[in-house]
Formats: structure tokens, sequence, C-alpha cells
């Protein structure tokens, strides 16, 4: 299912490189699998074309909690008026 997925994002990606909801969906994609450095590599991107989307901006906090960044990810909780972390990660016992 995810592989499937994953191929789509890509033939999409590989029709437009800026699409960037593509992109968040690979994002996703890559945060399940633990793959967090692409996951937020593609968050930054996909942030870089649409500074407003707040969904990129908030697995990318979540990505870096998980990593034990905390203030990292507190400050673009907080930039996006999240005061607290969501509850997906402060629990270290599952993935995405």
């Amino acid at each position: 299912m995810v592989a499937g997925a994953k191929r789509n994002v890509d033939a999409a990606l590989h029709a437009d490189p800026k699409f960037w909801p593509a992109l968040y969906q690979r994002a996703e994609i890559f945060a399940w699998q633990g793959q967090y450095q692409l996951a937020i590599a593609d968050c930054n991107e996909a942030l870089r074309q649409y500074p407003g989307f707040v969904e990129a901006s908030l697995l990318r906090a979540t990505i870096n909690a998980y990593l034990g960044k905390y203030a990292e990810a507190l400050k673009e909780f907080k930039r996006r008026g999240h005061a607290r972390y969501p509850r997906r990660c402060v629990r270290r016992d599952r993935r995405f």
C-alpha cells in the first residue's frame, strides 16, 4: 500500500518537481518509514514553495520533537500557534 502511494507521488513529482502537495505526501511517507531527514527535506521544499502550508510546518515540528530536537520543534509549534506538542510527538514507543 505504501509502495503504491510512493510510486504515485514519485510519478507526480516526475511530471512536476515543484508540486508542493506531492512533496508533502512524500514527506509523510518518509516519516512513516522512519526516514526523518528525507521527510524534513521535503517539508522544507514544500514550505519554500508555499510558506503558508501549515501541515508541512507541523509535520516538520513533529518529526523534530520525535528526534529530540525540542527547541526547534517548540519554535515551529509556537510560530504556527500550537503551544503544546501533539500527542503523537511524545509517544516514543510508536512511529508516526
